[in-house]
């Protein structure tokens, strides 16, 4: 008999507002994954412009191998996904 551990889906949300220039922080958005260690894939689920303007943004990250610290009492190192929801306010600049 095999033992499967399960565990429940973590929710975790953060949100800052960046010191530097609106518009590095916004372009950086797009590439943020490129040669992340940890990072493995990842998939744009939804990409859309609301009627105010902000820019709303769904993925899926798949993370192996060391995470980050914050991760390690979650996850371990077995593989995990992460799905990312964006919200990038132009007016707001957040």
């Amino acid at each position: 008999m095999q033992i499967v551990e399960k565990s429940m889906p973590t929710v975790m949300e953060r949100g800052g507002t960046y010191l530097h220039n609106f518009t590095v922080v916004s372009a950086s958005h797009w590439d943020k994954y490129e040669g992340h260690d940890v990072v493995k894939e990842w998939w744009t689920l939804s990409r859309k412009v609301d009627e105010r303007g902000r820019l709303h943004v769904s993925r899926l990250v798949t993370m192996l191998g060391n995470p980050p610290r914050l991760f390690k009492p979650f996850f371990g190192t077995k593989p995990f996904f992460l799905l990312e929801t964006v919200v990038v306010d132009v007016e707001e600049k957040v």
